[in-house]
């Protein structure tokens, strides 16, 4: 049977199509879907879901703990190389001319210091992109039905909270920003609190965090 995605109506690949985890990866859209709804019935598993921890991808671990687990992710990308570079010449040039040309002189320009705000906001925001694909990463750690999320890199970044009850849905959704390498989605867990995250992973990597909370909270498929 051939399966084709909802969106851009190309076929898909056999190598793209997943039985075991009910997924079927559109490489054209940057997607996944659950291969029950394209099938155009609801998604329900007579089979026992698989345990994500026996097929650990690269980039990926996951560890027991004395009151739970934890599991992660790095979103360490080949971008690194050519985004590097980048960040130094842009700030490098830009900051470097405009701020440093005024330390150096030992005089304050205040035309050529609020000129430079954009390029200085635009380094900061380079340099965390940089960061991430050179030592970022996403970290899961569970104690009974708690799920704490963290983003960042070498212990700074973002930490948030989320319950995960039976009523919880978890399922991909377009992220507002990626870049090359990573998925164009993220990992929403919908519930009397919503968090979004992992949009800096690969799409494997990405895979193997759903899956394995999918596993962990026996949650129903929502479309990855």
């Amino acid at each position: 049977m051939k399966l084709y995605c909802p969106n851009c109506k190309t076929e898909f690949p056999p190598l793209d199509v997943n039985v075991a985890d009910n997924l079927a990866y559109c490489r054209r859209c940057g997607e996944a879907f659950a291969i029950s709804k394209l099938l155009g019935h609801a998604s329900t598993r007579r089979e026992p879901l698989p345990d994500p921890v026996t097929n650990i991808p690269k980039g990926c671990w996951y560890h027991e703990t004395m009151d739970g687990w934890t599991a992660g992710a790095t979103t360490r990308s080949p971008l690194a190389f050519f985004i590097v570079p980048f960040m130094c010449v842009w700030s490098g040039g830009s900051l470097g001319g405009i701020y440093g040309s005024q330390i150096l002189h030992g005089k304050f320009n205040l035309v050529m210091s609020l000129f430079g705000l954009p390029f200085l906001v635009g380094t900061i925001f380079i340099g965390g992109m940089a960061a991430m694909t050179i030592a970022g990463k996403v970290v899961l750690t569970v104690r009974g039905n708690e799920l704490t999320v963290f983003t960042g890199v070498w212990g700074i970044g973002w930490r948030r909270k989320v319950t995960i009850e039976a009523s919880s849905r978890l399922y991909s959704n377009r992220s507002n920003f990626h870049y090359p390498g990573s998925s164009p989605s993220n990992i929403t867990i919908e519930g009397p609190k919503s968090i979004r995250f992992g949009s800096g992973l690969s799409f494997p990597r990405q895979i193997f965090i759903t899956q394995l909370l999918r596993y962990k909270f026996n949650l129903p498929d929502q479309g990855i």
